[in-house]
């Protein structure tokens, strides 16, 4: 071949190939996943519990789907397994297959969307949802992974385009099996760190039952070593709540106040060292309305005009403002007002 014809054929051929082959759009590799509804699962020996599978970004539009779950049945027994009222192919007609069992430590279910009977049209779903849950008994105690296993022959998930297997990822779970398993703790503690002596300050308290079953927290809080608060708090296994309450500091002095806080152990608890959280921000009680100094927002153990002038700038601020500072809110009613400006110049030149 000569240089023209070489040259001609590269023009006319091989460069429209290249253009044409870096045009086409590059498309981002699918983020589906099927995994479990949690990570990992606590069960106490001799109960039973519930295991869920689910998708998440399904972005295909699926009309079957398969998995094969494997776990160690020395730790955890297989019980039964069904589709969740709420689960993907929710409110539409569903055929399932299975279970079926290679061993008692590997299970295979299914579903499969049916016609519609009206209109002979298949439906299809995508997004994010439910497919199973697995019920087991907590045999003995111990440690069992809960693998969605051999894909693609028993793990796969079906598209309406052609019964198409659509790709997808899988994260993969875990389950726990003690004799008992209670444990509550205290995670966090916080409050405004500046109080006006006779003022309020809101507490909050973040609790947690790390354990199985429903708990009576019996919870106090302390500013150094004088009780502001008790209570009983009920919560469920597997669980968190934030518990808010108002602290009057009339019967303190000026100075800084620690706030921690301290749960009682519950029944069997053998892990106390998280029972009890100490604020790591020190709440100092000052004079009503002292809230800036040289240093802006800064307290100086005095009321003056550099406090008033603060407020000022703060007016009308809220918990939602991008320049919000609860200290300054000195009545503690979730907003920098009149008020608090007035309590500053009722205050005026005293010191703590």
């Amino acid at each position: 071949m000569n240089k023209r014809v070489f040259g001609a054929f590269f023009t006319l051929i091989v460069v429209p190939l290249f253009l044409c082959y870096h045009a086409m759009p590059v498309f981002s590799e699918d983020t589906t996943v099927m995994t479990f509804e949690r990570s990992s699962y606590l069960a106490a020996t001799g109960t039973m519990f519930n295991v869920t599978v689910v998708l998440k970004d399904l972005s295909k539009q699926m009309v079957t789907w398969q998995l094969a779950l494997s776990f160690d049945s020395n730790v955890i027994e297989y019980r039964n397994v069904s589709l969740p009222s709420d689960n993907i192919f929710a409110g539409k007609d569903v055929l399932t297959g299975g279970p079926a069992f290679d061993d008692p430590g590997y299970v295979v279910f299914g579903a499969t969307l049916l016609p519609n009977e009206t209109t002979g049209v298949r439906p299809s779903v995508n997004g994010s949802g439910k497919l199973c849950t697995f019920e087991f008994f907590a045999g003995n105690t111990g440690n069992t992974n809960l693998t969605l296993a051999n894909q693609p022959v028993d793990t796969f998930l079906i598209e309406n385009v052609d019964e198409r297997d659509i790709p997808f990822t899988v994260l993969n779970g875990s389950v726990h099996v003690d004799t008992f398993l209670a444990d509550v703790a205290v995670s966090n503690l916080f409050s405004k760190s500046l109080l006006g002596q006779n003022y309020n300050s809101n507490v909050t308290v973040s609790i947690e039952n790390q354990g199985l079953n429903t708990e009576t927290l019996n919870m106090t809080v302390y500013a150094n070593l004088t009780l502001i608060n008790q209570t009983n708090i009920v919560l469920g296994g597997q669980s968190a709540s934030s518990y808010v309450f108002n602290w009057n500091s009339t019967e303190f002095s000026f100075g800084n106040c620690t706030l921690w806080a301290y749960v009682a152990p519950v029944t069997n608890e053998t892990d106390l060292a998280d029972n009890n959280c100490t604020s790591t921000i020190p709440v100092h009680v000052g004079v009503p309305g002292d809230v800036s100094s040289a240093a802006p927002g800064v307290y100086d153990q005095v009321c003056n005009m550099k406090d008033v002038a603060y407020l000022i700038i703060l007016f009308n601020t809220r918990p939602s403002s991008g320049n919000w500072n609860s200290n300054a809110d000195v009545d503690n009613n979730g907003v920098v007002s009149m008020i608090d400006i007035a309590i500053s110049i009722l205050n005026f030149n005293k010191h703590e």
